[in-house]
């Protein structure tokens, strides 16, 4: 995780910038600053797509 950035993780997990807002209440327009460069995202930010990320696919990594 230390090496993605933010927009890697999103599209890791198949979101939208308009999903990653609405699902951390985060401004539409805050998102798309971090991923154009003008401002970078919180650790925890990344740290929390990070939870939800592994918590979406603990079922998946179960079946197999």
């Amino acid at each position: 995780m230390a090496n993605m950035n933010f927009k890697d993780m999103r599209h890791k997990m198949g979101l939208t910038q308009r999903q990653v807002s609405d699902i951390y209440r985060i401004p539409y327009s805050t998102i798309q600053k971090w991923e154009h460069g003008i401002c970078v995202p919180p650790d925890y930010v990344l740290k929390m797509m990070w939870e939800l990320y592994k918590l979406r696919n603990k079922d998946f990594d179960r079946i197999l």
